[in-house]
């Protein structure tokens, strides 16, 4: 006790109240960070939507809804016969073509034939009166047939043949169902970026939701009732072009009625339009959401962004001017937390169909507080785009 006390001693005569302060913010952040992996994100690996209590053993018969937006004809051939062909007794697609190409039209029409659980519906745009996704999703809404919706776009793939079947079930569990949808793989450093940056801020709000506090989702990969949207009054902020994900949640999620589906054959696989230009851009978009989040929200993900700051800078500051048994403790800390971080992200990489991702995790890591402030400087702009 007395060797204790002496080193406390010649500690504080040396570095003071400074000093002092820099080894508590090491600390008091570690624990953060540990925290936040092996007691929050990891829950993303280990959860088994199983564990809730099951509302119904039947598989309800479900709607797919899809806005179409341009003229695509690839999209008829291999996106939207991926939604006709999958594993699933009892379903339909609702595409919703906005736009007055009559030949495109009636080339999605046509496959109505060869698949009879397509039903087909178009809205002509006009550029003084332009249609937003809420509005497609919407009148697609209303088209269907069944009670159990889900939602995706044209940007996105289902993962497998199976994946409407798997989101079907989440409704025995929950009138939301909520999914992932990450970034398709390819090569280039840019990509890399991409796909951690959907995948991070993912993981915050499927932790969030697996803790009984949703506040967002995937607009490629989401379902609820008819029931519950109908009796929201449709889709919030409808001044606004986006929001139908997460405002939506945000004012109809409750802790027992949103279940999440975690299985790989579950994701969907959004396609890289371009480069970086092309994800600052969809990024600042849908990111004018954010300002009406709940502060619960907001805070949930940036505490331990600045956690994970004050650590990497109190380490540093450590390993530089403290004693040589602080430095060795400062090196051993900084190494847990890297091991912890990219075991929790293995885990949940392998749950969500993130492939190859965990291995250059360790520098985004490190710049993602960087590009999480220049996200926000974005965000501070008003966004015209984003608004009716």
């Amino acid at each position: 006790m007395e060797r204790f006390s002496g080193i406390f001693c010649n500690f504080w005569q040396e570095y003071g109240i400074a000093g002092a302060v820099l080894v508590a913010i090491l600390f008091v952040t570690f624990i953060i960070e540990l925290y936040y992996y092996f007691g929050v994100y990891a829950s993303v690996a280990g959860f088994r939507l199983s564990k809730r209590t099951k509302r119904t053993t039947k598989e309800p018969p479900v709607t797919v809804v899809v806005p179409i937006f341009n003229e695509n004809l690839a999209y008829l051939d291999e996106g939207l016969v991926a939604l006709l062909t999958q594993d699933y007794a009892r379903y339909e697609v609702v595409a919703v073509y906005v736009g007055n190409d009559e030949n495109f039209y009636a080339d999605l029409s046509n496959l109505t034939k060869l698949y009879k659980h397509l039903k087909t519906t178009q809205i002509a745009f006009t550029p003084c009166y332009p249609v937003s996704t809420k509005m497609a999703l919407n009148v697609g809404i209303k088209a269907a047939s069944f009670e159990h919706i889900i939602v995706t776009t044209t940007e996105a793939t289902p993962a497998s043949s199976r994946w409407v079947a798997l989101m079907a079930k989440g409704f025995a569990y929950g009138d939301i169902v909520l999914g992932y949808c990450g970034i398709e793989r390819t090569k280039g450093f840019s990509n890399r970026i991409f796909r951690e940056y959907r995948l991070a801020t993912s993981v915050a709000w499927l932790a969030s939701a697996i803790r009984r506090h949703p506040y967002g989702a995937s607009r490629h990969n989401m379902g609820f009732t008819k029931s519950l949207y109908f009796g929201a009054r449709g889709f919030n902020h409808l001044n606004m072009n986006v929001g139908e994900d997460d405002l939506f949640i945000q004012q109809v999620g409750t802790a027992d009625n949103t279940a999440v589906v975690i299985l790989p054959k579950a994701t969907c696989f959004e396609r890289q339009w371009g480069g970086w230009s092309w994800w600052f851009n969809r990024v600042r978009y849908f990111g004018a959401t954010r300002r009406f989040y709940p502060l619960r929200a907001k805070t949930f993900s940036a505490i331990e962004l600045w956690a994970r700051v004050l650590f990497f800078a109190s380490t540093v500051l450590a390993l530089v001017f403290l004693p040589n048994e602080l430095r060795i403790t400062a090196g051993a800390m900084l190494a847990v937390r890297f091991l912890a971080v990219e075991f929790t992200l293995l885990r949940i990489s392998r749950r969500l169909n993130e492939g190859n991702i965990v291995g250059m995790h360790f520098l985004f890591d490190v710049i993602e507080p960087a590009i999480r402030l220049m996200v926000r400087a974005m965000l501070c702009k008003h966004n015209a785009s984003s608004w009716r």
